[in-house]
């Protein structure tokens, strides 16, 4: 679970560093994502959500991410699963705040001995 867990921290550290190269490489392959975060669109692989990601630098002077209330839950060796909520905070290159909250679930799974989130999926409270 530790392992699991560091991924995750690893991945929300490297969006809110805009260090997208390092994000990436905690991704499978075929990761699908749910971003109910400014689109209401799944998202099918990596290119594709890398593509929405590194678009947001365009959109916004900066973007942020904060997990609460995370637990991990393990099954078998290679699989764990992610539940918690996010503040998704964003300022516009006008100045302007946003800030949405919500609930996150990650999918991870062990690929050659390396934690990476098969799937992500955000959506709001009601």
């Amino acid at each position: 679970m530790e392992g699991a867990r560091a991924a995750l921290d690893g991945l929300i550290a490297a969006f809110n560093a805009r260090d997208y190269d390092t994000y990436a490489t905690l991704c499978t392959d075929d990761v699908e994502a749910y971003a109910g975060v400014y689109t209401p669109l799944r998202f099918d692989g990596k290119a594709a959500w890398l593509a929405f990601i590194r678009g947001l630098e365009g959109r916004f002077a900066a973007v942020t991410q904060e997990q609460r209330h995370v637990t991990i839950r393990t099954y078998g060796p290679d699989t764990a699963v992610s539940n918690g909520y996010f503040v998704f905070s964003t300022v516009t290159k006008d100045g302007v705040a946003e800030t949405q909250s919500g609930r996150q679930s990650f999918t991870l799974v062990r690929v050659d001995g390396q934690w990476l989130v098969a799937n992500l999926h955000f959506s709001a409270l009601f």
